[in-house]
């Protein structure tokens, strides 16, 4: 018996993969939507102009069952040094990595909120939303925004039910071992996450970004960098 309706953006790569082959395998009925479909049963939509949210209330409309949103969807765009930031490259990232997310969160919310139903909102954020890459303001920008919106969407959403969350992946795929694990996430590991926060075992967790990044973002330097000045 499926739990209901997902719909997922960013469904492809090596974390949408992981997120879609999991919450299917949980019971879900995953829905991709972008630019370009994956499956029969993706949706293709820009929901990045200024008609997002419009259309983002097309496509929540055409959903039966639709119990979660997950915005995996995002870029990181080209370094640039400071001096070579552009507005182009800020609307261009925002665009992406901002407008989508506020459009199906919006509109998923005001389905709930019609319906009398509750709901789930998963955003994806990154450690550069509070600490910074090197040459990736805007990027860095970008995420910040997103867990404020996760943030303050949770408090106004609260008192119908529906919950807002966020999760931060870091070092996906391979071995870092200067991250407190040794490693950094997998891609299942993320979408582990994910999972529970949209699942009712998370029904008392609501305005959180839990990071799933081997324990990047609770250290102060790199093990490396520590023990030379230990020393």
């Amino acid at each position: 018996m499926s739990r209901g309706t997902v719909l997922l953006t960013g469904a492809t790569g090596l974390i949408g993969d992981a997120l879609a082959a999991r919450l299917r395998t949980d019971g879900w009925h995953v829905v991709g939507v972008g630019l370009t479909a994956g499956s029969p049963d993706d949706l293709v939509a820009d929901l990045s102009g200024d008609d997002g949210l419009a259309t983002a209330e097309r496509l929540v409309a055409e959903l039966p069952e639709l119990r979660a949103v997950v915005t995996n969807a995002g870029v990181t765009g080209p370094r640039r040094r400071p001096e070579d930031v552009t507005v182009a490259d800020w609307d261009a990232a925002q665009a992406i990595n901002v407008r989508p997310v506020l459009a199906l969160s919006l509109a998923a919310a005001r389905r709930w909120i019609a319906a009398g139903e509750p709901g789930a909102v998963v955003t994806v954020s990154s450690p550069g939303a509070t600490r910074a890459h090197l040459h990736r303001a805007v990027y860095d920008a970008t995420k910040g925004a997103v867990e404020a919106l996760t943030r303050a969407l949770a408090v106004d959403l609260g008192e119908h039910g529906i919950r807002v969350n966020s999760v931060v992946p870091a070092a996906v795929g391979g071995d870092h071992p200067d991250l407190p694990l040794g490693r950094g996430a997998a891609p299942e590991d993320v979408a582990a996450a994910v999972a529970f926060l949209i699942s009712d075992e998370a029904r008392s967790t609501t305005g959180h970004c839990l990071a799933v990044d081997g324990g990047l973002l609770a250290q102060a330097r790199s093990r490396g960098i520590a023990m030379r000045a230990d020393g």
